[in-house]
Parts: C-alpha cells; structure tokens; sequence
C-alpha cells in the first residue's frame, strides 16, 4: 500500500515520507520498549519496597502479638500510615481474626475473603497475594519458635507509579516528535539538493529532445547524481559530433550528386545534339515496344513529329 501511495510522487516526497515513516516507528517502538522497561523496573522496586515493609512490620510486632498488647499493635500499624498510597495495613492472629487495621472499625473482625484464606491456609513465608496493575497485597508472617503466631497484610496502590510512567510517555512522544521533525527538515535538505541536481538534468534532456544541442548539465558534485551529469554531457558532447559529422557527410553526399547530375545533364545534352544533327533516322524502343526517342530525321521519314510517336508502338503508326 505505501509503495502504490510513493509510486507516483517525487524523488524529494518519497525521499521525506520515507524519513518520517522510519523516526516515527523507531521513537515509538523506543519510547514503548522505555515505558515497559521502566513498569517492569518500578513494579519490582515495588515489590521489594513492600515485601520489606510487612516483613519488618511483622518481626516489630512479635512480642505485641504474643503479649496480646492490641494497643501496640494498632500503634504500629498507625506508624506506616504515611507509606505512599497505602490501602491497607493488617494484622491477624493465625485464625485470621483481625487485631490491628489501619480502620479501626475491621478490628475483631474475621478475613475470610478467598486471599485471605489462601494466606492462612498456605505456608509461613512472605507471599506476594495480589499483583495487579492497580496495587500489590503482601503477607508476612509473624513467627515465634518456628511457629506462625499471626500475619501482617501490607495493601498499597501503583497510581503514582502509572502516573510517572504517563509522564515518561508523554516526555518520550515530544522527543519523539522533536526526532520526526528534525528527520523531516534533514531530509528535505538533504532532497532539495539531491533532486536540484536530477532536475537540471530533467531540463537539459527535455531540451536535447527538442533539438537543442547547446545545453549541457551541471556537474557540481562528485557523487553518483555528478557522475551522471558529467556523462551525460559527455553522451550529448559525442552526439553533437556526431551530428556534425554527419551534417558534413550529407553536405559533400549532396555536393557530389549535383556534380553528377549536372554531368549526366550535359552528357544527356550532347548525346541528344548527336542524335538531331545525325543524317539517319533514330528510333529507340523500350522493352515493351514503345518509342522512347524519334530524331529530326525519323520525323522526316516516317511523317510523325517526336510528340506523337514518343510512348507509341511503331507498328501503330
């Protein structure tokens, strides 16, 4: 479809569109390959930021959780309300009863949401429970002597993390945009000249067709469009000789018809001055019989003037 849509374009067109078509898809495929690297990137960042979190939370609240103190359970988790975007912060005695949230109202409450029952029914290490592209849910257990005494759940959203990578696209398209348009200006300066040098060749071959011989191309450069050139005005150089020799050979060619049609005049004139003063009767035929020449004295013998028998048969007259 784009060889149809350039096909019939110019040389400068084709040369323009072709440059912006390629920045176009290189920036895009760069700036996407960018953003997915720096999603991927942050979201582990994320990852790693979180699971530290509730692990730490979980080895500070041990002796809180054994000593039952729910005060400082709540106390700790208050102390990370200020994470960024944090959602939730839990944590839970190994029946899943809730002992400490970040809404108070979910204290004594029972999680029994399918995640949370796959956290308390699975094995005691820190587990990545939720990982989706709006937030990641960690769970860290609380152990003593080798034994799960309680959980700590740690909730946080990924909004500023899709934020920075909309400004990283955003920044990356007007780069991006920046490259198309500085591609496009080099490649029309670059065209401009390529196709100045094609279209003086274009004129001084339009006007060879039309007879000129006086034109010749400019051969500025010593690339491929000056090498051209400089055959080119070779070619019509060799031409013009040429045509020149040939002008002359036509020139002689004629010269030397008129000279032998002018001798072939007078040996005409001669041979026909022999014929009227001969003192005999000269009559000449052709292959088919008829009278090609009748002297003065062939009219004389046979009474019929040279109009009349010319292109007769002598037996007719």
């Amino acid at each position: 479809m784009l060889r149809r849509l350039l096909q019939d374009r110019s040389l400068r067109s084709q040369l323009i569109v072709t440059v912006v078509l390629v920045h176009a898809v290189l920036m895009a495929v760069f700036v996407l390959d960018l953003v997915v690297r720096q999603r991927a990137f942050l979201h582990a960042e994320h990852i790693q930021r979180s699971t530290s979190l509730a692990g730490g939370l979980a080895r500070h609240v041990t002796g809180d959780v054994l000593a039952g103190d729910l005060a400082a359970l709540q106390e700790a988790v208050s102390g990370v309300r200020d994470y960024p975007e944090l959602q939730y912060a839990i944590i839970t005695d190994p029946s899943g009863r809730v002992l400490a949230h970040t809404d108070a109202a979910q204290i004594g409450h029972y999680l029994s949401d399918p995640v949370s029952r796959d956290m308390l029914e699975g094995p005691g290490r820190v587990r990545v429970m939720v990982d989706s592209p709006r937030m990641t849910d960690i769970a860290a257990p609380i152990i003593w002597n080798d034994r799960v005494v309680g959980w700590t759940r740690f909730g946080s959203g990924l909004q500023s993390i899709e934020r920075g990578l909309d400004e990283v696209e955003h920044e990356g398209m007007l780069y991006a945009l920046g490259a198309i348009v500085l591609g496009a200006a080099l490649a029309y300066w670059t065209a401009r000249g390529f196709t100045r040098n094609v279209s003086e060749l274009l004129q001084v071959a339009d006007a060879t067709k039309t007879g000129r011989r006086d034109l010749r191309a400019v051969a500025g450069t010593r690339n491929e469009i000056g090498r051209l050139a400089g055959s080119f005005n070779a070619m019509l150089d060799a031409l013009g000789e040429r045509e020149r020799a040939l002008a002359q050979a036509n020139e002689e060619l004629e010269a030397r018809v008129a000279e032998r049609t002018s001798e072939l005049a007078e040996s005409a004139a001669v041979h026909g001055s022999i014929l009227e003063q001969a003192n005999d009767a000269f009559v000449s035929m052709d292959e088919h019989g008829l009278i090609v020449e009748w002297n003065r004295m062939a009219e004389a013998t046979f009474g019929w003037s040279r109009d009349d028998a010319v292109g007769q048969k002598l037996a007719d007259l």
